[in-house]
């Protein structure tokens, strides 16, 4: 498993720090509280944790080296729009012909609501999966999307794991773009563990151009 898109947050903690306050094994207990369960009928989304692991482990937390992997399991239904505006075209038909006028703003948004309860139950399901990464000692977390939305949904989650949760997002001191260029353009600002390799290329957004240059790996 590989992050391609990282949210970082900051963990304010205590005198005595998240890591002491959840434990793994009180962490567990309160993840398996929260596990992922099918939707409801009623329901349109439904957040719970999942095995990090899918099927080759049930553990809902795995943790080395104060590192912690945790993951979400999203289910929304699906009604397309265009099935919806139907039905309720239907419904406006029949309101009309009922009362002898058309329905006022409220009406027509109560039939709306109407139309998308009936449908739910039926909806197709669509699942979404997060992978969280925790950092308990230099108290960040990572979440695995590139929707802020869905990491404020994952974190949401997580505070009402714990019941309490304060995070900020992550503001590196220097920006990753600029240390990133530092690194290749200026060797003496290189740290010592990483070295050229042999060549990576770079597209321009802009131009859509492409530069290859020798790539920074690690050793």
């Amino acid at each position: 498993m590989l992050f391609t898109h990282l949210h970082f947050y900051t963990i304010h903690a205590g005198e005595s720090g998240v890591h002491d306050i959840f434990s793994s094994e009180d962490l567990y207990e309160r993840l398996e509280q929260h596990r992922a369960k099918p939707l409801a009928d009623s329901e349109g989304t439904r957040l719970g944790w999942t095995a990090p692991a899918g099927k080759a482990s049930d553990m809902l937390l795995h943790e080395i080296q104060q590192h912690r992997l945790m993951s979400v399991l999203k289910q929304r239904r699906i009604i397309p729009p265009a099935v919806i505006e139907e039905d309720l075209d239907d419904l406006m038909i029949e309101f009309e012909q009922e009362h002898k006028r058309l329905p006022s703003r409220k009406e027509k948004s109560a039939l709306k609501a109407d139309v998308y309860e009936n449908l739910l139950p039926r909806a197709f399901i669509r699942n979404y999966r997060f992978f969280v990464w925790w950092d308990t000692k230099s108290n960040v977390i990572g979440v695995g999307t590139p929707s802020r939305t869905d990491a404020e949904d994952v974190l949401n989650l997580l505070r009402e794991t714990l019941e309490s949760l304060k995070v900020t997002p992550y503001s590196p001191q220097d920006l990753p773009i600029r240390k990133f260029t530092d690194w290749v353009v200026s060797p003496d600002t290189r740290p010592s563990w990483l070295r050229l390799g042999d060549k990576a290329t770079f597209h321009d957004p802009v131009s859509y151009t492409h530069l290859t240059l020798p790539t920074i790996c690690s050793v």
